[in-house]
């Protein structure tokens, strides 16, 4: 059995772009995922 947990949570994030049209993507600041300790190519919610 496997189970996901929350590893870090982005606090007051601003959203500055959207393409409804586009599923499966989210960009985020290189610098804010240094922070919060997300690495590159893990899954986010």
């Amino acid at each position: 059995m496997q189970s996901t947990m929350l590893k870090a949570k982005l606090h007051q994030a601003q959203v500055t772009h959207a393409e409804l049209e586009y599923e499966g993507s989210c960009a985020i600041d290189g610098d804010m995922l240094d922070m919060a300790g997300i690495r590159e190519y893990e899954q986010i919610q």
